[in-house]
């Protein structure tokens, strides 16, 4: 049976622009990188630069059609992109755009922290399961969330205000409650 969470934060990503900014970098270079490589030999293979155009076409359809607070996922184009370098003797780039592809799905995901009786589920790399028992203190303070770990380790981070709307005073109690309890 799954586990009912009883309090959601979700978190503030401040590197989210900056993500989004570098793969864009990286989509229009693959494009340029493609098209000189096809007007390089002469024209003679036409799929990659098909797939570069059709890759750089799914970046701004999903650019001018996205709806507003709505992330625009880029993971068409990468994979459009992966595609082209797959025909091309450069093969190993393909993989490299799907790494990239990878990584912008999981540096733009929404980041939400996860409250049970029984644990807290923490989104790293991979979502981070700790245990009431191995936490020190938890509060709740002017949109900043703080996590005192006993293994010395600190997690402080602002809450999103736009996705998560909680009582400050009944989850910092539930938090003394379930420390309480574990000692």
């Amino acid at each position: 049976m799954p586990e009912m969470y009883k309090y959601e934060i979700a978190l503030r990503n401040e590197k989210e622009k900056t993500y989004f900014i570098i793969s864009c970098i990286l989509l229009f270079s693959n494009f340029i990188l493609l098209l000189s490589l096809t007007i390089s030999q002469g024209f003679t293979n036409w799929w990659p630069f098909i797939l570069s155009l059709s890759g750089m076409f799914s970046f701004f359809i999903g650019w001018y059609f996205k709806r507003p607070g709505v992330k625009q996922s880029l993971y068409v184009p990468f994979l459009f992109f992966s595609l082209a370098w797959f025909f091309t003797p450069f093969l190993w780039l393909g993989f490299v755009n799907l790494f990239f592809d990878v990584l912008d799905a999981v540096s733009r995901r929404k980041l939400t922290v996860l409250f049970s009786e029984n644990k807290i589920l923490y989104p790293s790399a991979f979502n981070k399961s700790i245990d009431w028992a191995a936490i020190n203190n938890i509060i709740l303070k002017d949109g900043m969330l703080t996590i005192d770990l006993k293994n010395n380790k600190l997690i402080q981070q602002y809450m999103d205000e736009r996705n998560t709307t909680i009582n400050e005073k009944e989850f910092n109690d539930f938090c003394k409650e379930r420390l309480k309890s574990e000692v």
